[in-house]
């Protein structure tokens, strides 16, 4: 990867590459046996840390899509979901689509039905909840969650973009 950003692609060997040098030198191995050696020695193994959170402390919201036969005809709705990230317990709501109303209503819904509300919510990137991306990392808020979020008295989190791994569940 280093090569890469330095700008060295093309002093770069391909895996096949590297085979047929080995095989030109006399050595009898398979394409497989350097595959996997450069798999195991070289390429990135990602590792996550387990987050704890106390009861009350964080809860997490996303959207999903579930497919339902209804009347005969097969639809797709959009299901609001809440999790909290110790204990286990989900709340979710079925709309129509994910419009601001509805990322609003869910929000209400739940927290009356958890009987409270808890320190911290968790968004990825959803457009109810990002207004625009500032610099690489910052992302700042849209009007109805910075209102939303000060009504009720939480904190708001964004994962970082393909980083499903920072929530709890």
């Amino acid at each position: 990867e280093k090569n890469r950003l330095m700008g060295r692609t093309k002093q770069l060997m391909k895996k096949i590459d590297i085979h047929e040098e080995l095989v030109e030198r006399g050595y009898d191995i398979g394409y497989t046996t350097v595959c996997n050696y450069i798999k195991e020695t070289y390429e990135k193994k990602e590792a996550y840390i387990r987050q704890e959170y106390d009861l009350g402390e964080t809860l997490e919201f996303d959207w999903g899509e579930v497919k339902l036969t209804i009347d005969g005809r097969e639809t797709t709705l959009n299901m609001g979901l809440f999790t909290t990230a110790k204990g286990s317990y989900h709340y979710a709501k079925l709309y129509q689509n994910q419009k601001m109303e509805n990322f609003l209503d869910i929000h209400v819904k739940a927290f009356n039905q958890i009987g409270g509300v808890h320190r911290e919510v968790v968004y990825d990137n959803m457009k109810q909840a990002v207004k625009r991306f500032v610099g690489r990392n910052e992302k700042e808020a849209t009007e109805d969650l910075i209102k939303i979020s000060l009504y009720y008295g939480f904190r708001y989190r964004f994962c970082n973009i393909a980083s499903g791994n920072e929530k709890g569940h």
